[in-house]
């Protein structure tokens, strides 16, 4: 097939760039593939980020690619639909995460539906911080579509809630293969300042409200209450809360045991923090899935998730990890004291194991059946 992907794409940095960058480069290798990148993304006003691009050389996607996009100009939308036009592409690939790109998507997809499909690969359906009104918009702009791909089976609901009658695909969110396979555990503690006999406990990704931090920083409390020897580290940049958190480690004795790194963490450090882990663990109040987990399956990590949106499909309890109920900070202590660190080491042959169910090849043969 001849696709067209519309999505950030390296230099930009966050989860929807490094998902689209590596859908691309899978599809290259069956289909011919044109890439509309953004040239704007967001405007300074709208990111509470230090920065929205990465700071050390990327790889660009191996195929013919325009930095087009420019989110409030709606000129360059319909520059990007005739260079896509341009191609002939037989289907159209819109990454969609937020509602905020909605005009610029919806009018690309009426200046290209006559001439081949289009389908919206959406990471959210509904947003983590919900605004009022959005409903009938997103109704209207999936129902634009003519196909749909969502990444777990709560988007799926998600679009049963709108009344979205375009055809969907309920698909699954893929490992992330391109950090290598990191250095041994004892090595990568010691280049994080840990003793190799501390347990390691990981939150790793950009701090929001919505991903439940505080609930976490409430089970270390009870962990340093019983005892229970462990190091926090969580590793990310804080887009809003780093003060309250700070001072919330400041008041339960903590700062022997729990690091806040407030920074973006790039590639190439990546495989060192989940290498150093013993667990990782996802306290959020709302998801409908997350590329966490699957970094944490690639790097043969176990999980602690909460029962939200559609962290809990990928999980098998007591197998690759834990599910506990949002928002319960007692719970996660439960669960982390009763398995520190020897319960979480025996899960890793589990964990190896299940992460064969989540490659970029199922993916791209599922999508491909859902195109076809």
């Amino acid at each position: 097939m001849r696709i067209a992907l519309v999505s950030p794409l390296p230099p930009y940095r966050g989860g929807i760039a490094a998902f689209s960058h590596l859908l691309g480069t899978h599809l290259l290798a069956r289909h011919e593939l044109y890439a509309v990148n953004f040239r704007r993304l967001y405007p300074p006003f709208f990111f509470p980020g230090q920065s929205q691009t990465l700071t050390t050389a990327t790889v660009p996607l191996p195929a013919p690619a325009d930095t087009l996009l420019d989110s409030l100009l709606p000129a360059s939308w319909d520059r990007a639909a005739r260079r896509i036009r341009d191609f002939r592409p037989d289907v159209s690939i819109f990454a969609y995460w937020m509602p905020y790109f909605i005009p610029a998507y919806w009018r690309m997809l009426a200046l290209l539906r006559p001439h081949g499909r289009a389908v919206i690969l959406c990471h959210n359906v509904e947003e983590h911080e919900s605004q009022p009104g959005l409903r009938w918009l997103k109704r209207r702009f999936f129902g634009a579509a003519d196909g749909l791909v969502v990444l777990s089976d709560d988007g799926r609901r998600q679009l049963q809630r709108l009344a979205v009658s375009t055809p969907a695909a309920t698909l699954f969110h893929p490992t992330y293969p391109g950090y290598g396979d990191g250095p041994p555990q004892a090595e990568a503690k010691a280049r994080l300042g840990l003793d190799s006999g501390t347990p390691m406990i990981l939150f790793f990704g950009l701090v929001r409200p919505y991903k439940g931090l505080a609930h976490l920083l409430e089970a270390a409390r009870l962990l340093q209450q019983r005892g229970v020897r462990f190091h926090l580290r969580v590793a990310g940049e804080f887009y809003q809360g780093y003060q309250e958190a700070a001072r919330a480690v400041a008041r339960h004795g903590l700062t022997h045991s729990v690091v806040l790194e407030n920074r973006f963490i790039p590639d190439r450090e990546v495989a060192t923090y989940f290498s150093a882990a013993d667990v990782v663990v996802l306290p959020y109040l709302s998801a409908t899935q997350s590329g966490v987990v699957q970094l944490a399956y690639q790097f043969q990590r176990p999980v602690v998730v909460t029962a939200v949106g559609g962290l809990a499909e990928v999980v098998q309890p007591g197998r690759t990890g834990f599910v506990v109920p949002p928002a319960d900070g007692a719970a996660l202590a439960d669960v982390l004291a009763k398995n520190l660190p020897a319960g979480f080491a025996k899960l890793r042959g589990a964990v190896a194991s299940a992460r064969e169910a989540f490659t970029w090849e199922r993916f791209i043969a599922r999508l491909e059946h859902f195109l076809a």
